[in-house]
């Protein structure tokens, strides 16, 4: 079957990326051949990752080397990000009021 895969859902890849692959490249080169034979109009989604993927039992998931700095998820790594941002504006505001001698309030 010859599918012309057109879009792929980014938030398949850590999900792939965390799950241990017991069945090393061809468990994982299978998975992938389901996903875009199943692929309606070349488009893949979570809906075409296998159930044991999406939720695995622990012992399939990778180990984490450290949880405070892994993100669990796609939203704490907005989170994250977020909280990254909003401090570096707020630095940059500071040193940007302090340069041009703004009395402190």
């Amino acid at each position: 079957m010859n599918v012309e895969v057109k879009e792929f859902d980014p938030r398949i890849i850590p999900i792939l990326q965390h799950y241990n692959w017991p069945g090393n490249i061809r468990e994982f080169q299978n998975v992938v051949e389901r996903m875009v034979n199943m692929a309606a109009g070349g488009s893949i989604g979570l809906e075409h990752l296998p159930e044991e993927i999406i939720n695995p039992k622990p012992e399939a998931l990778q180990p984490v080397a450290d949880e405070q700095e892994t993100p669990r998820s796609l939203c704490d790594e907005r989170n994250r990000i977020k909280k990254l941002l909003a401090e570096k504006e707020r630095r940059q505001i500071s040193y940007l009021l302090t340069s041009a001698r703004w009395p402190e309030i």
